[in-house]
């Protein structure tokens, strides 16, 4: 049941943020660089780098010796900027979970989640290409739908009245909409709506019609060209896809010819803001396991559309199916993409380096056999730097 994958991945999420896990800096005024291999990067901080235009190449703590450079990093489990975006399939065959998932977000905010970290909603819905403010026309219409609180849009209080108060609107489907959402579109796990009611819960409503097209991928594309800002700068990005089909949902070309890859994806997100990092997870089917879905014809040519771009972007995905039903046990899975999701540590220097003289974590020295510098000599990782809480990191190199 999609409660279950909701609840679990979410769950999971807040229970192993317990500072053992990786984190990342967010330091002010940091380079957009990003590490070797796409990899998530810590950043170096201008403002704490060995070079302050003096040319004595000294800094915060120890001086260091002529031709050496000092780079500082901040690295823990509260130091880590992370937006989650999770895209929902709103349409019919998703209606009968949605008690069970409203349920499960309810009973996770009663965790705590990582003090820096905030969550988005929207709906598998596309838009038309040639128009982004109505629907794509393959999609069955029913009124106002181009007024539906997740539509290309982050669902919150506004787009809901907007969409219940507007004529025509059908009593049916404004039941969908019944409970009052948080006013702000981007929130944390722990806000509530002025009833008291987690701000989580209550983001999943819709009328769950039979739309005939689910098409996450093409919607979040469509959503980052629509909103110039759809995530924080510096924020290690996470979208989460929870479809019990493939994008589109039907085999229509003029929905599948928008389907972006990976590659197309990352650059339009850091196109208009400077992230630290991006990567897609997914509960999506291999197989269909619900009525009317045809998955196994919605390959792309490389694979089944979600599993390859999640894939190419190093995120986890768990089968939406467990045979010829709905998958129950996602704990170990959510364990994956909490993994998967949170930065290594890995920091990118300021300018490439020769050679890495010492490193201190917290003020105590890292073991060499455990420092590493990538191929192209832009960036350091430290294997196994797992804090348990934030550190500050001294990267002493020559450049």
């Amino acid at each position: 049941m999609i409660n279950s994958i909701y609840l679990s991945i979410l769950v999971t999420l807040v229970a192993c943020t317990d500072g053992s896990d990786y984190g990342s800096g967010n330091p002010s005024g940091s380079s957009s660089k990003k590490a070797a291999g796409g990899e998530p990067a810590v950043r170096a901080d201008p403002g704490k780098n060995s070079d302050d235009g003096s040319g004595n190449n000294t800094a915060r703590g120890e001086p260091v010796a002529a031709g050496e450079k000092r780079a500082s990093f901040s690295f823990g489990p509260k130091a880590a900027m992370a937006d989650f975006l999770f895209v929902f399939d709103n349409s019919v065959s998703m209606r009968t979970s949605l008690d069970q998932l409203r349920a499960g977000f309810a009973s996770l905010n009663t965790a705590a989640w990582p003090s820096d970290s905030r969550i988005a909603v929207m709906t598998t819905l596309p838009g038309d290409p040639s128009n982004l403010s109505t629907v794509h026309p393959t999609v069955k219409r029913y009124a106002n739908i181009d007024l539906d609180p997740g539509f290309l849009n982050l669902v919150n209080e506004a787009g809901r009245r907007r969409f219940i108060d507007a004529a025509g609107t059908a009593a049916d489907d404004k039941a969908g909409f019944a409970e009052q959402m948080c006013a702000a579109d981007w929130f944390k796990p722990s806000d509530v709506n002025s009833a008291g009611k987690p701000c989580l819960s209550v983001a999943i409503q819709s009328p769950f019609r039979g739309v005939g097209v689910e098409a996450g991928l093409v919607a979040l594309s469509q959503i980052v060209k629509k909103r110039a800002q759809l995530f924080r700068r510096g924020s290690n990005v996470n979208v989460v896809f929870v479809s019990d089909t493939q994008d589109p949902g039907k085999n229509e070309p003029s929905v599948q010819q928008l389907r972006p890859t990976f590659a197309q994806l990352k650059p339009l997100i850091e196109q208009n803001t400077t992230v630290a990092s991006v990567k897609l997870h997914g509960v999506t089917p291999s197989v269909g396991c619900t009525t009317n879905e045809g998955t196994p014809s919605l390959t792309d040519g490389r694979g089944l559309p979600y599993q390859t771009a999640i894939a190419d972007s190093g995120g986890v995905w768990l089968d939406y199916c467990d045979g010829a039903a709905i998958r129950s046990d996602y704990k170990p899975v959510a364990q994956q993409i909490l993994a998967a999701a949170l930065p290594e540590p890995v920091f990118v220097l300021p300018q490439t380096a020769s050679k890495i003289v010492r490193v201190s974590v917290g003020g105590l020295v890292f073991p060499v056999d455990r420092i590493a510098l990538s191929v192209d000599k832009k960036s350091v990782r430290l294997n196994g730097l797992s804090p348990t809480k934030d550190v500050t990191i001294e990267v002493i190199y020559q450049p």
